[in-house]
């Protein structure tokens, strides 16, 4: 990009970023059911609504000018004819499979005047232009000290233009919102709302995180692909409808899952691993594809080889058959298996002894990677290098039997973990 392009888009950003600050847009809103409150210090945004259609609709009163900024921004980086072909297929899928997030769509779509065919353009940019790569742990009795249950989560990102993804994920890591639709558990998630929710924690007390997962390039080997539920909306599903880890697996496993290698939007999560945990001290990693699914819970042994009450993963498939998933094998995913192994490393070596500081310093842990005397790529806090530019963005650390999450807004080794406890939160927003 040359020097006067990226001056441009640096000053769009700056603006972008000015129109998705709640307390801005707060002002202007004098509504029960839309508000900006301040708990511990920590401003939390609140979307109250009674259906998919009416969260949409306010979504989109909230932030109407970031939205329109969205779509200029996007216009300016790339316009792709061939994305608009496609369009019309992905909104007949969701009218089959998941009519409720349509319906948010079209709520968004009237409230901003801008057509659910270039949303869905948009969120694709944004996909394509911030590919993640993560690492995830889940913890719980016995491995834990006190009877805590901990999921952490790293999350990493590939971008060649770093400062331009540093920005954004610092801008939308910064405030947390509450969506309340009637239909369905709370659920407190950062992002752009409807279009890209990062989830954390339900009013259950269900944790959540996620790994993209790398499919394989070799075009000699398939890869399971199918039509159904996307995995980024089978998530939001997963946060109003479920209680505890158990409830987890076996939604999972009954509902229709998607699978589309491409991963247009909004099957840019598909084929992801999923990780939960509850208050009741379940934790469960789920690896998937539209065919094959596995449910490893923390007593699951006999398929983790590891001591009860620990889980971790990386960005390739540990359990499943990448022959019939089409998941790339180990030695095809470069920092992957060294990120996997340091994770089970540290486990076990903290086992019976996992507090919340021993989280935090396995999520900043760098002396796991191809140069254990230096930060780099193959880090569980990632560093990129001159080869493979991959760093993560932020970190978070969910502890379910409080309803708390410890969220870092930059890269977890510079940056604090901020502690965001949403019991009285929950129950006051009603």
């Amino acid at each position: 990009m040359n020097p006067k392009k990226t001056l441009t888009l640096i000053g769009a950003l700056l603006l972008l970023s000015v129109s998705f600050i709640p307390a801005i847009d707060g002002l202007l809103i004098d509504n029960k059911d839309i508000s900006l409150r301040n708990y511990s210090d920590r401003s939390i945004v609140y979307i109250k609504a009674s259906s998919p259609y009416d969260y949409g609709f306010k979504a989109g009163k909230l932030y109407r000018l970031g939205y329109k900024i969205l779509d200029l921004l996007f216009v300016f980086i790339k316009n792709d004819n061939s994305i608009k072909e496609d369009i019309d297929g992905r909104i007949i899928s969701l009218e089959k499979y998941c009519p409720d997030f349509l319906e948010e769509l079209r709520g968004l779509s009237d409230s901003i005047g801008i057509k659910i065919e270039r949303l869905l353009e948009i969120q694709h940019y944004i996909s394509y232009l911030f590919k993640n790569h993560c690492s995830v742990t889940a913890s719980t009795n016995p491995a834990t000290k006190n009877d805590d249950t901990f999921l952490t989560q790293n999350w990493d990102y590939e971008q060649p233009l770093l400062f331009l993804t540093t920005f954004y994920y610092s801008l939308f890591s910064n405030y947390p919102h509450i969506k309340h639709v009637s239909s369905g558990y709370k659920y407190v998630y950062f992002g752009i709302p409807v279009l890209q929710e990062v989830f954390l924690i339900n009013e259950k007390g269900l944790g959540w995180g996620a790994i993209y997962t790398s499919l394989t390039k070799n075009e000699s080997r398939c890869i399971d692909e199918g039509d159904g539920i996307p995995t980024y909306v089978l998530e939001r599903e997963t946060m109003m409808t479920c209680a505890n880890v158990s409830e987890v697996a076996n939604f999972w496993k009954k509902s229709q899952r998607a699978a589309n290698k491409d991963r247009s939007y909004p099957n840019h999560w598909d084929y992801a691993s999923t990780v939960w945990c509850d208050k009741e001290g379940g934790i469960l990693m789920i690896e998937q594809s539209h065919s094959h699914i596995a449910t490893v819970f923390g007593n699951s042994t006999g398929i983790t080889g590891a001591p009860a009450g620990i889980l971790w993963h990386g960005y390739h498939h540990l359990w499943l058959d990448p022959n019939l998933t089409g998941s790339s094998y180990p030695e095809e995913c470069y920092t992957s298996p060294v990120k996997t192994e340091r994770l089970r490393e540290l486990l076990e070596k903290n086992y019976g002894n996992i507090t919340l500081e021993v989280c935090k310093n396995i999520m900043r842990d760098h002396e796991g990677g191809f140069d254990p005397a230096k930060p780099d790529d193959a880090d569980i806090c990632c560093h990129y290098s001159r080869d493979y530019k991959v760093r993560t963005a932020f970190s978070w650390i969910i502890e379910p039997k409080k309803l708390t999450v410890h969220l870092t807004h930059r890269i977890p080794c510079r940056s604090i973990y901020w502690r965001y406890n949403f019991t009285r939160t929950f129950s006051r927003f009603n």
